[in-house]
């Protein structure tokens, strides 16, 4: 498989997940705080309080939330992916430690939310 073909296949699977990601989000079972995390800043006290509620929902609704980690997971790992598809782009040995620094960086991020949505399910995630 080419390199764009493969690169289409991967932007197309990211753009699916983002897709399914806004359904659930949007889910009636969705808490406001995850719902309105895109918009203005909080204060302070509302931030505690969004998330308070995150927590509380977490412990209630485990899979709701195991799905949330689990699909930004999924699109940290494809978006690292068409980066390294592009790490060849790079002419300068500089250039490319940097990006493959990030891509460390943001492989540890993916990983981190799938182990948390493991947490969740195991009910062991962090008060």
């Amino acid at each position: 498989m080419r390199s764009t073909a493969k690169e289409t296949l991967i932007r197309e699977a990211v753009e699916a997940l983002e897709r399914a990601r806004a359904l659930h989000s949007d889910d009636d079972e969705s808490p406001a705080s995850f719902r309105l995390a895109d918009q203005d800043p909080l204060s302070p006290k509302d931030d505690e309080d969004a998330q308070r509620l995150e927590r509380t929902h977490e412990r209630s609704s485990p899979e709701w939330t195991a799905i949330r980690f689990s699909l930004s997971s999924s699109i940290h790992s494809l978006n690292i992916s068409l980066s390294l598809l592009h790490l060849q782009d790079f002419h300068s040995p500089a250039d490319r430690l940097v990006l493959r620094k990030k891509l460390v960086d943001d492989a540890k991020a993916a990983g981190r939310a799938a182990y948390h949505s493991a947490l969740i399910l195991c009910d062991y995630a962090p008060n």
